[in-house]
Order: C-alpha cells, then structure tokens, then sequence
C-alpha cells in the first residue's frame, strides 16, 4: 500500500508506533528505496521522492504517537499551499531511486543515479520539528517566531502532536478555545488557571451557555490528580 509502518524496538518486543502516507502521485507503486533516522526524524526515499516522517510524543504513553509526513524533494513540479498551510513546498529534482546520505550544514543529502543532490531543510516548518525531535526548544522558538499569526492554529496542532504544546500555548494567533484545549490534553493546570485570569472570564458566562466555572473546576481537579 502506499503507507510505511513504524515500530519502536525494545528487545525482544516490537511496538507499532503508527503509519505514514508513502511516496506522491508520481509513484505508481511506492516503494521503499532507503530509510534513516537523523536527529529524532525519519527521513525516506521511494523511486522518485524524498519524505521526511516526524514522530510523535513518545514521551507520554498515555497518548497515541501521531506521525506526520512532509514531501521534501519529488519529480512532480509543486502544487500550490492552501491558505494558512504551514507545510513546507517540496523541491523539484529529476531524482531517480535516490538513497539517503545523511545531514550537512541544514541540507539533507541523497545520492541518485544522476549525481549528488543537497536537499534544503530550511523552510520553518521543518526546522521547527526536527529542533522539537531533538529536544532544543529554545532554539525551536526562534524559527516558531517566523510563522505569522494566522497560521498559529495550524501550527498549534503540529507541536501538540509532537509533545511540545507547552510551545504552542502563547502563539498569539490562537484562539481561547484553542489555548483551553491544550493545556487540559496536556495537563497544563498552572497555565489553565492564568489564562481565565488573564482574558477575565467571568464564571458562568462562556459562549454557548457552558457553565465556566464548573468546567474550570473539574478540569483543574482532573489535570491535577496524578
């Protein structure tokens, strides 16, 4: 099929971490040329195409690893991003069954039957998540700076599937809902309290008729037990 399987061994166990959508339109039947994890990052080739597969929280057992899988470099010409789409636009190469070399001063390195090619990891996103991978968060926010705020929702998802929604939480373009979601998925009781001190929510009065104050004090209750 056109997904790529990913387990986590730990002898003598293998445990399926989750899938991933293979090859492009350009692969008739995708198959897997080579494969290697660099810095925390699946980075993998089919016939014609570069993927790179980012992980999720494998920190946290108590929530599923959600994958997520971006082509970097393709012999199809690249298709136009939709409005407040933060994945990066893929390159287009006359690749033919590459193979991965490895990591070299921000560029990934593939070798194909036509030469040597150097594959930039520049654009925002990937910087983002291969520094999240790594667990350099610090620097993760200078490159999180660049994204406009308009995409802050999207790009909310995208460290919340890797683990790192403590990043997310100050986006400036996130809506209340949004900020109020993550930190109850992902236990960030300190941060909930200062947020409805911080918008001034009065108790009883959210949208919808919601009673507020009951949800606040149940999700704090919940978020805080162990």
């Amino acid at each position: 099929g056109r997904r790529i399987a990913i387990y986590l061994a730990e002898s003598p166990n293998f445990t399926l971490l989750g899938t991933a959508h293979l090859g492009t339109e350009t692969d008739i039947e995708p198959k897997i040329q080579s494969a290697s994890f660099i810095h925390g990052v699946l980075y993998c080739s089919t016939q014609t195409s570069i993927q790179c597969i980012f992980l999720g929280d494998l920190e946290n057992d108590r929530v599923v690893c959600e994958t997520e899988s971006f082509t970097l470099a393709s012999i199809s010409t690249a298709s136009t991003p939709l409005p407040r789409s933060i994945g990066p636009i893929h390159q287009q190469i006359a690749l033919l069954c590459p193979s991965i070399l490895g990591y070299h001063q921000g560029s990934l390195l593939v070798s194909s039957t036509n030469g040597i090619h150097a594959i930039s990891l520049s654009q925002p996103l990937l910087r983002i998540g291969a520094l999240v991978a790594v667990g350099h968060t610090t620097r993760a926010q200078k490159w999180i700076k660049s994204i406009h705020p308009s995409q802050h929702e999207c790009l909310a998802r995208f460290l919340s599937r890797r683990g790192a929604a403590e990043l997310a939480i100050d986006l400036p373009g996130l809506c209340m809902e949004t900020v109020m979601d993550l930190c109850v998925r992902h236990g960030l009781t300190g941060r909930l309290r200062s947020v409805v001190e911080e918008l001034g929510v009065k108790l009883g009065k959210l949208r919808m008729g919601i009673d507020f104050d009951g949800v606040v004090k149940d999700t704090l209750a919940e978020v805080s037990t162990p």
